[in-house]
């Protein structure tokens, strides 16, 4: 697995990319369904909490949707994560294999 698949699901519910200085989290871009990187804040933004659910989706509170896999335009073994309507789509399932 690459280091560009690192990421930490927290207790105060971020995405964390932390194998750099400072530490990023994943956040949802206002206005739109992209996932971007930011630098983490002390005190997670509502744009940056996303709820672990039990079947593995990740739910995005303020938006009422779901993270999902989708592949990239023009390519047929790259996928980027967008949020979209949740689904029971095996595209929204996600693990981490340890909580901070």
């Amino acid at each position: 697995m690459g280091q560009n698949q690192f990421f930490e699901y927290t207790s105060q519910k971020e995405i964390r990319y932390n194998t750099h200085q400072p530490e990023a989290c994943i956040t949802v871009e206002a206005g739109t369904d992209a996932l971007v990187m930011h630098l983490c804040q002390e005190t997670a933004p509502e744009n940056q909490k996303f709820i672990l659910q039990e079947d593995g989706s990740l739910f995005h509170v303020q938006s009422n949707k779901c993270i999902q896999a989708e592949r990239k335009t023009f390519s047929s073994d790259s996928f980027v994560p967008l949020l979209r309507d949740c689904t029971d789509s095996e595209h929204q399932k996600w693990f981490f294999k340890e909580h901070m």
